[in-house]
Order: C-alpha cells, then sequence, then structure tokens
C-alpha cells in the first residue's frame, strides 16, 4: 500500500523498482482533493505526500470553486489507472466525508 499518489509517472517509477524484486501486488492510495489550500497542506506538512507542481499550479489556476473539480477528476484519473496496472487501489475519503468518494467511482 502505497501513500496516496497523484500522478501515474511516480507509480510507474516505485513498480520498475519493485517488479525487478518480486511480483508484488501493489494497492495505491487515491486522495480526491477538495481545493488548492489542502493540497498545498498536504504537499509542504506531510511526510511521504509529494504533490506534483503541475497539478497544484492548476488547482490554484482554477480558482476556489474549480479546484475541487480538477482534485476529483486527478482521483479518477489515478483509479482509472491502477485499475489497468497494478493490484487496485484504496480510496481515502476527503475529511471523512465517505459519501465523496462515490464521485470518483
Amino acid at each position: 500500500m502505497t501513500q496516496p499518489l497523484f500522478d501515474p509517472s511516480t507509480g510507474k517509477r516505485f513498480l520498475k523498482k519493485t517488479r525487478r524484486q518480486a511480483a508484488i501486488p501493489v494497492l495505491i492510495g487515491i486522495w480526491p482533493l477538495n481545493s488548492y489550500k489542502q493540497a498545498l497542506r498536504l504537499n509542504n506538512e506531510v511526510p511521504g505526500i509529494v504533490i506534483p507542481d503541475t497539478l497544484l499550479k492548476s488547482m490554484e489556476a482554477a480558482g476556489a470553486a474549480g479546484a475541487r473539480s480538477r482534485g476529483f477528476a486527478v482521483a479518477r484519473d489515478m483509479l482509472a489507472w491502477a485499475r489497468t496496472e497494478l493490484a487496485g487501489a484504496y480510496l481515502i475519503p476527503p475529511f471523512k466525508r465517505y459519501e465523496e468518494i462515490l464521485e470518483i467511482l
């Protein structure tokens, strides 16, 4: 199980290294981002979570109204990637609002 990932390239680099060692099933963490402020806080204050600069910039540019849509779109993309390339994913509900996870399924 990985920390939340926000870019398939990070997962691909990890898989390339682990698949040399053994066939290990990998589940990635998926965290739908609600806002630019949340993304910035996670990136800067939570060890192990890295949010790509391109995503941070696009969420900032989207403004308060569009940042959530952008964050959830990335989560849907990561879930689609996990379904084709990995054993699967585990979903992290934003702010313990479990019903919001349904928006990415």
